[in-house]
């Protein structure tokens, strides 16, 4: 069986830049896109995310209080 390569480390490698310094052109500034206002908030998409959030942590509790049991069985 063949090893396994290590996972990869989150390193980025920043894009090229386009330098103007051998280039003809004229370098253009482009207005940034518009946005929507970050105080914008979907309330219904808003709740039934909060919803999955807490099914989530609940799921968790659940899961570690089981993880912990067999890891520490009672003796009694």
């Amino acid at each position: 069986m063949p090893p396994h390569s290590p996972p990869q480390c989150g390193h980025i490698i920043p894009p090229p830049v386009a330098s103007t310094a051998y280039s003809d052109a004229p370098s253009t500034h482009l207005p940034p896109p518009a946005q929507a206002p970050s105080n914008a908030i979907d309330p219904v998409n808003f709740t039934a995310l909060e919803g999955m959030v807490n099914q989530l942590a609940a799921n968790m509790n659940t899961n570690m209080a089981e993880l912990m049991a067999m890891l520490f069985p009672s003796a009694g």
